[in-house]
């Protein structure tokens, strides 16, 4: 059981634990496992078989000192029962509610669905694209040949999927409203292509999601979610507003 499970964690990991391909179980971690069953088992056996033969049961019925004696090691010995029994009831118990966390993690709404959906990576060398242009005319390209494929019904790509592991952010400013130096307006975000959305199953609740002709006379188009919407915009419809960030300007 033990190899087996090596071999899937580490084919499960896919690099992202260093030196976890160098995960063996040969005959040296058989042995220690072999060692440590039989000594553990002869010291929790061997101990409490030597405590009662030391146990002299005719002075015990004989003297009143020797029976209290007795009944002093049957005391403790219900005290580490106790120990046990509470012990064991403490992991009862959070092992119950690890595995209620796991259930309820696994239907929480993380606003979008990643059944029969298939992710990959991959790198574009810069050498070769060096151009942002040339680089997303490769990305509609790859997108188009995507699409056309038997079953497949939507294509999206982004530069990180959510809980992927990585996170982008930057510090923007609202247009047409002035800055407040004693508050620093900053939010994550991630770049993403037409069809993300509805690929991924992201419910819009305004506006409409990113097309090919935009970001074509310099603005960027921005979608924003609900608590960037409700932190930034209380008051507002975001849908119309700009942000510049980095001499950049977004349209929400």
């Amino acid at each position: 059981l033990s190899y087996s499970a090596g071999r899937f964690v580490v084919a499960a990991s896919q690099g992202a634990v260093p030196r976890l391909s160098s995960l063996q179980m040969d005959g040296r971690v058989l042995a220690f496992t072999a060692i440590a069953c039989v000594l553990t088992g002869i010291a929790f056996g061997l101990a409490p078989a030597l405590s009662a033969l030391r146990i002299d049961l005719n002075s015990s019925l004989k003297e009143s000192g020797a029976a209290s004696q007795v009944t002093d090691r049957l005391h403790l010995r219900s005290l580490f029962v106790v120990a046990e029994v509470a012990l064991a009831m403490v992991l009862l118990v959070g092992g119950g509610l690890l595995a209620k966390t796991l259930w309820r993690l696994q239907h929480v709404d993380t606003g979008f669905r990643a059944e029969n959906i298939l992710t990959f990576r991959f790198t574009v060398p810069v050498a070769k694209f060096p151009t942002s242009a040339r680089r997303s005319e490769l990305y509609e390209r790859i997108a188009e040949q995507l699409a056309a494929l038997p079953g497949v019904e939507s294509v999206g790509a982004t530069n990180d999927l959510p809980f992927g592991g990585s996170r982008s952010g930057s510090s923007f400013d609202i247009e047409d409203r002035p800055p407040d130096p004693q508050l620093l307006l900053h939010a994550g975000y991630r770049t993403v292509s037409p069809g993300y959305f509805s690929t991924m199953r992201i419910r819009l609740l305004q506006g409409r999601e990113f097309s090919l002709h935009d970001n074509r006379d310099g603005v960027f188009t921005a979608v924003v979610n609900q608590a960037f919407a409700k932190k930034f915009f209380a008051n507002e419809d975001p849908l119309g507003h700009r942000l510049k960030s980095h001499d950049h300007l977004y349209e929400i």
